[in-house]
């Protein structure tokens, strides 16, 4: 019987699990990292009836999964 390996976002497509930046895996180990995309919701200092900059790190998130990935 074949094994069955882990699920990656580039097999299972681009709407499930977590939002990820370019729908890349989620990790939590920054080690060996070379750049870091960190999305921080922030409404503070903002007119009273203009909000809604909350929203815009998760609105990235969801349209970057549409990028296709660029692989030379």
């Amino acid at each position: 019987m074949a094994k069955i390996g882990v699920p990656t976002p580039q097999k299972t497509g681009p709407f499930i699990g977590p939002a990820t930046f370019m729908n890349v895996p989620h990790s939590t180990d920054f080690s060996k990292a070379k750049a870091v995309v960190l999305g921080v919701p922030y409404d503070g200092g903002l007119h009273p009836t203009r909000i809604g900059s909350r929203t815009g790190p998760a609105a990235i998130r969801e349209q970057s999964q549409l990028v296709r990935p660029f692989q030379p």
